[in-house]
């Protein structure tokens, strides 16, 4: 928790009664951590230092570069470095994605200079789950995931993720400063746990675009839950990909694509 988290010292104005006070305030960090593969920089992504393992491992699956760790034979972590050895060779040209961009900040996440492109070159459905969720689980799966976060917690800048079994049990949970870090965190700790993601859902604290839902979707993930709205492009991303996609804000829900994953008796 304390690497999470820094301690430094502020001024706070009150703006309404004109009073000043110094105080001292805990703000969550972000470091750079360079994921080499086969030997050659991959990408460096900025984000909490912790669990750089599962960070690099579950990029790789979100970003469509591996199916599982069947693919990993070695994995390093030194200092922030993460040195991925695989069984073959990395071939961009027949992968859902490319990666282009050599480093990914906590505020975009995006790994392709034009995810439009990334939508078109979607030709048939990834996500062929006929794993159904009920609406009771889901709603006690958002509860348990609305429980957790201590680093948000203590310091209001961090994402959730996490990733439950239909029936409700909690596989993963993660935090970090960049939402898609803590998408590919959740997807990295339960590469250990699940042989694939066919009876999973996501839940996360981020909004949706489409880098975001596609990243569930190279997991085969069927169901992504966030606190937070889509975007239209997430829409999109989830209808071509056959994912069911779900806002959840109090005591309402709204399924956005594939409502049939849902099983409605209340």
């Amino acid at each position: 928790m304390t690497e999470l988290i820094a301690k430094v010292k502020a001024l706070e104005v009150d703006l309404i009664n004109r009073e000043k006070r110094f105080l001292e305030e805990e703000l969550a960090v972000e470091e750079p951590v360079f994921v080499f593969v086969n030997g050659q920089h991959l990408v460096t992504l900025i984000a909490s230092p912790t669990m750089k393992k599962e960070l690099a491992l579950g990029h790789l699956v979100a970003e469509g570069l591996i199916d599982s760790l069947k693919e990993v034979k070695k994995v390093q972590v030194e200092g922030s470095k993460v040195k991925i050895t695989l069984t073959k060779a990395l071939d961009y040209e027949h992968k859902t994605s490319k990666l282009i961009t050599p480093v990914v900040d906590t505020a975009s996440g995006a790994t392709s200079p034009d995810f439009l492109k990334v939508l078109d070159g979607i030709r048939e459905k990834i996500v062929r789950s006929k794993t159904r969720f009920a609406l009771s689980k889901v709603h006690k799966m958002m509860c348990d995931f609305d429980k957790k976060g201590g680093v948000h917690r203590k310091t209001r800048g961090t994402h959730s993720a996490a990733i439950f079994r239909f029936d409700g049990k909690l596989v993963s949970f993660t935090e970090d400063v960049g939402r898609h870090n803590a998408v590919d965190k959740a997807i990295g700790c339960a590469l250990s746990v699940l042989e694939d993601f066919s009876e999973t859902a996501l839940f996360s604290s981020g909004r949706q675009p489409a880098y975001m839902v596609l990243k569930a979707a190279r997991a085969r993930i069927p169901i992504v839950v966030s606190i937070a709205c889509p975007l239209e492009s997430g829409v999109r991303a989830a209808e071509k990909a056959g994912l069911t996609l779900v806002h959840i804000s109090g005591r309402l829900m709204k399924v956005y694509t594939n409502p049939e994953r849902l099983e409605f008796s209340l």
